[in-house]
């Protein structure tokens, strides 16, 4: 009983896993097969739901064996206070019902799953299945490769254009016929305009969508440099670049110094790297909020205008937030214009701490402390420390590439050095 017990776990985490990396490209598939909007929503929903069904399972059966991570337990009934006393705050009188559960589902989904995800993996993920993520981030870069290589009419048959418009209905281009799927953002850059005269195609694999893909590129290559899978660095790498993510070329070019120190100095050395690195981003984030302050028109160039939500939220200050809905990228129809217009706009990291304030912050970047100091022991691992700092500065800047669907391996890695806190334990739990 006990094992078979095992073995539907083990099914279930499999099954998760592989939604993680192709639900995007299922919905797609379904809205094809049958036309229906809600039913594209269908592989999405049964992820989520897995994951919500087996972490209320995972705490109410195995959580307190581990009392390493009663402190995060902690954390997320922050999270949850936060979020609760937030919605308390919202106006019912200006917001209709449906609008009121579909904005307040979406924030809170966005709030939470940073630490469903862990847990999940905490509780049912297995040395033995790296193997199996390895195959799952070689398929999907190959076929990343191979979408980028095929001309237009290969989305334009698997109906990409309608999908977009009808499902995703977040995309803007310049008409709605089959060609003008040139135009939209999602597939090409216009970076590269003045470089070389003419837009470049993206890469965008089962994810079908640049930032996302990017950002699991970035995940990829940390998974490859860890576990060793030369191949994986190198598609993961071409791959990244061909999603023309400013992202992963900071990314790439912050990490190419680490990869060349590693093998000369301590790991200690390597740690400081990371943090001054980590104080150089996040101190140019906060010292442009001083130039706002002087030259509010930065927040129309280049990186800073992601920033502006953030930076509007400092300038209205309040400790426990605006509430779930009334401010933010997400929120009530009846709370866009006026004074806080764009407060929380454009950042995660906005969105996050304008709605439910400085409590909320402590929740969710808490988590992320409390797991990496107990992670980064050995020398293989600071890769990963690399890749968080990256993500949080990401998660800083960015609404579109800080989604879990394409952050969710950066989160995996962190338990995977948190449950085998020696790569060593790995290879000794393989060998039985």
């Amino acid at each position: 009983m006990q094992l078979s017990g095992i073995y539907y776990q083990n099914a279930i985490s499999r099954l998760v896993l592989f939604l993680f990396f192709f639900t995007p490209f299922l919905s797609l598939l379904v809205y094809n097969a049958f036309g229906v909007k809600i039913l594209a929503a269908v592989p999405a929903l049964l992820r989520d739901m897995l994951v919500l069904l087996f972490v209320v399972f995972g705490v109410i059966y195995k959580f307190f064996l581990d009392r390493r991570v009663h402190f995060t337990l902690l954390l997320f009934f922050l999270l949850i206070t936060s979020i609760s006393i937030s919605i308390l705050s919202v106006n019912l009188n200006s917001v209709g019902f449906d609008e009121f559960v579909s904005v307040i589902a979406n924030n809170i989904r966005r709030f939470i799953f940073p630490f469903l995800i862990f847990y999940f993996f905490l509780f049912y993920f297995k040395h033995k299945d790296i193997n199996l993520l390895a195959k799952f981030i070689t398929a999907f870069w190959i076929f990343g490769l191979f979408e980028w290589l095929m001309p237009l009419m290969f989305w334009e048959k698997m109906g990409l254009l309608e999908y977009w418009n009808e499902y995703a209905n977040s995309v803007s281009s310049t008409g709605g016929t089959h060609d003008e799927l040139q135009g939209y953002p999602r597939l090409f850059t216009f970076d590269t305009y003045y470089l070389i005269g003419q837009k470049s195609r993206r890469l965008i694999s089962f994810y079908i969508e640049p930032t996302t893909t990017a950002a699991l590129a970035q995940a990829s290559v940390i998974f490859g440099l860890l576990f060793k899978r030369k191949a994986i660095v190198w598609l993961a790498s071409i791959a990244g670049f061909l999603t023309y993510s400013k992202g992963f070329i900071i990314f790439f070019i912050l990490l190419t110094p680490m990869l060349i120190l590693y093998k000369y100095v301590s790991l200690r050395l390597l740690k400081f790297y990371c943090n001054i690195i980590a104080s150089l981003l996040f101190g140019m984030l906060f010292a442009g909020f001083f130039i706002f302050l002087a030259f509010p028109q930065i927040v129309q160039f280049g990186l800073f205008a992601h920033l502006e939500g953030l930076y509007e939220y400092f300038i209205h200050f309040n400790i426990l937030g605006y509430g779930v809905g009334n401010v933010g990228s997400f929120r009530f129809d009846s709370m866009w214009g006026g004074v806080y217009h764009r407060v929380g706009v454009e950042s995660s990291l906005a969105n996050l701490i304008s709605q439910l304030g400085v409590l909320g912050f402590l929740a969710v970047y808490g988590l992320f402390v409390f797991f990496l100091n107990r992670a980064i022991t050995e020398k293989e691992t600071i890769y990963v420390y690399f890749g968080v700092i990256l993500y949080v500065f990401v998660y800083s800047t960015s609404n579109s590439s800080t989604g879990y669907s394409g952050n969710f391996l950066i989160y995996l890695l962190v338990v995977i050095v948190y449950k085998y806190s020696s790569m060593n334990s790995i290879k000794l739990e393989k060998g039985k």
